[in-house]
């Protein structure tokens, strides 16, 4: 009996996946931003039939196919090749042969407990990836994120670390003296929230930022105090994190908010810079 990879996947571990990518001949920016990431599985399984959907702030990759019936597959978001794909069961594993230009490439998927595992494989190097379960999808009627219970972001939390945030502010064309004063300073976030409805409030001694919105409802949003342009915003739920995608002048620009205990995290997305920020709730 095959296993039942239904489900919305949240990644808990990743190792080796610079390697891999190495293997793969993504250059090293790429790498950089990739590895930084915390990407989503959303799994609808029926019968032979798997989609399965990796979600970042960065890329998206989707890949629909039935068990047993290779495939051309067009690796666009990854490394962009193509290749005859062949899916199949090896007991209650998924195993994927990718036959192309890069030699031994392929993956297998297994389920233990409520984890999702995952060993990408690519020119002699592996990559293992873990997932844990954070809800089911049903056979036949693939579950939304926001159609769960999300999480819960009320509460007044305090900046702890900011990785990359100079860089994320240069790439948004802040002035060099404006980057030095924003990055030594500590910040607060308070946020607000009622079921699909956010007010989030960005609070230093330089400058305050607040946003409020309705997840999956597109808004015009104002970077007053940021960098002052005017972006598109659309917030939705995956899973149990909040993502953002703001249309505008600067491209895959947005943010990823999900908490893990008392933490807080932000991914700051914009153009190939990721920012990572972790807040600690205030008591």
């Amino acid at each position: 009996m095959p296993a039942d990879l239904n489900g919305y996947w949240k990644m808990i571990s990743n190792d080796n996946f610079e390697e891999y990518l190495k293997a793969l001949d993504v250059n090293v920016a790429i790498r950089k931003i990739a590895t930084l990431l915390k990407p989503d599985k959303d799994i609808v399984h029926e019968g032979d039939h798997i989609i399965i959907k990796t979600l970042s702030t960065f890329k998206n990759y989707n890949m629909d196919f039935y068990v047993g019936k290779e495939f051309e597959e067009d690796l666009s978001g990854v490394d962009d090749r193509k290749c005859m794909t062949t899916i199949t069961w090896e007991g209650d594993k998924l195993v994927c042969v990718q036959k192309g230009e890069i030699e031994g490439r392929g993956w297998t998927h297994w389920v233990d407990g409520d984890e999702l595992h995952l060993e990408l494989r690519a020119a002699g190097v592996v990559c293992k990836q873990v997932f844990k379960k954070t809800f089911y999808t049903h056979t036949h009627t693939p579950v939304s994120p926001a159609a769960t219970m999300p999480a819960d972001f009320n509460g007044r939390w305090i900046l702890e670390t900011s990785d990359k945030f100079e860089d994320y502010l240069k790439v948004l064309n802040i002035d060099f003296a404006t980057r030095k004063i924003a990055i030594s300073l500590s910040q607060t976030k308070v946020v607000a929230q009622d079921g699909d409805k956010f007010d989030f409030k960005t609070l230093s001694t330089l400058r305050n930022y607040e946003l409020g919105f309705t997840v999956g409802v597109e808004f015009d949003e104002y970077t007053k105090g940021l960098d002052n342009r005017n972006v598109k915003s659309l917030v939705t739920w995956e899973g149990d994190t909040l993502v953002c995608t703001q249309k505008g002048e600067k491209a895959n620009r947005g943010w990823k908010h999900w908490i893990e205990g008392d933490k807080l995290y932000l991914e700051l997305t914009c153009e190939d810079v990721v920012c990572l920020q972790v807040f600690k709730r205030k008591e």
